[in-house]
């Protein structure tokens, strides 16, 4: 819900604070408990239920020029997001507001525009990505012999996560989806032959 988001907001703002102030931004912390990773997801969450009055907000500037100052941006932050330096930590949580700009505008283009299906196909891959990654990095890394923290081990592991997401899209996370559309389909038929 609208609200849950908004708690979740805070109480992850609110961690991340205490993490970087008394913890000295501990990296265990802020990727493995709940408080500190489920930051995206919150603003994800704020995001969505106020997509309209962002869209509307938006709509007053022109479109094309939007998705280039997004797309530079989202670019630029992720290039020095990508830095080994101390302000690196910084940049990645810039990350998370250009990744939201250049969210918005995808709710704004068409649902039938070629882009919009590919970013939905991408974005089905992501939550099975997010669960794999670092197992597959590391099993890669294992079996090869490579630094985990390299281009040959990214350059695998992304062919195989890729491929495993999708299977796991299509085989588990697709086969829920329909079941729970199937209920959901049988619940509103039951309401309605229920109303008088």
């Amino acid at each position: 819900s609208k609200r849950n988001g908004y708690i979740f907001l805070t109480a992850s703002l609110l961690f991340l604070a205490y993490n970087f102030i008394f913890d000295n931004g501990r990296f265990g912390p802020r990727y493995f408990q709940i408080p500190g990773g489920s930051l995206p997801f919150s603003m994800g969450v704020c995001l969505y239920f106020n997509r309209n009055a962002l869209k509307d907000w938006l709509s007053r500037f022109r479109f094309n020029r939007l998705f280039m100052v997004a797309g530079v941006g989202y670019l630029g932050v992720y290039a020095l997001a990508s830095r080994d330096d101390a302000w690196h930590i910084v940049w990645l949580y810039i990350n998370l507001i250009t990744s939201g700009f250049v969210l918005i505008l995808l709710w704004m283009m068409p649902a039938s525009s070629r882009f919009r299906k590919i970013d939905t196909f991408l974005g089905d891959l992501s939550y099975p990505t997010y669960l794999m990654h670092i197992q597959i990095g590391t099993l890669v890394a294992s079996v090869s012999g490579h630094p985990f923290k390299g281009p040959f081990v990214f350059c695998v592991s992304f062919v195989l996560l890729t491929l495993a997401s999708i299977i796991e899209t299509r085989t588990v996370s697709g086969t829920i989806q329909e079941y729970r559309q199937r209920i959901k389909n049988r619940a509103g038929r039951v309401g309605k032959a229920a109303t008088p």
